[in-house]
């Protein structure tokens, strides 16, 4: 019998162990997932995505199966082999020597920027609408770095609709 507090903490690290050589995930209960079909979908962002579906033949009697599924049926999951590669990918480039480096970097020099608009200058959002409008907002923003005042002015004249 497995411990709760340890299938609870698998479940929300969402820890599965895999059989390659059967093609199959076995869950917390000791139950085996066994590949059902693959589907093709689109994701909302347009990206073409295939994924593996894995079904427990039955979930009947297992005591975990509160926990480990909301489902009336039996416990179903899918997979996308190359969004976990694309993830075993990040997460390597992030745990290495420049992605510490690098990472450690994004705290001092885009963050201090942004805190600077939002505290100093009370910046909550960009007033234009589109692409291109907002860039040239934000062009406008970086061209007076230290002039709170310019940048009031820049958006009183734009709430008036005075050409800039």
């Amino acid at each position: 019998m497995l411990n709760i507090t340890i299938f609870i903490w698998s479940r929300k690290r969402n820890l599965k162990k895999y059989d390659s050589n059967l093609d199959e995930y076995i869950c917390p209960g000791l139950r085996r997932l066994t590949f059902r079909k693959e589907e093709k979908q689109k994701t909302e962002n347009g990206y073409n995505t295939t994924r593996r579906i894995y079904e427990c033949k039955s979930c009947a009697g297992c005591s975990l199966k509160a926990y480990c599924t909301k489902a009336a049926g039996n416990r179903r999951i899918q997979i996308s082999f190359k969004l976990n590669e694309y993830k075993a990918k990040a997460r390597s480039n992030l745990l290495s020597e420049i992605g510490v480096k690098l990472r450690g970097k994004r705290a001092i020099e885009p963050e201090s920027v942004f805190g600077n608009l939002k505290w100093n200058w009370s910046f909550k959002r960009f007033l234009l609408r589109g692409l291109e409008k907002v860039t040239i907002e934000w062009g406008l923003l970086r061209a007076y770095p230290k002039s709170p005042a310019a940048l009031k002015e820049i958006q009183a004249q734009a709430k008036c609709n005075i050409p800039i």
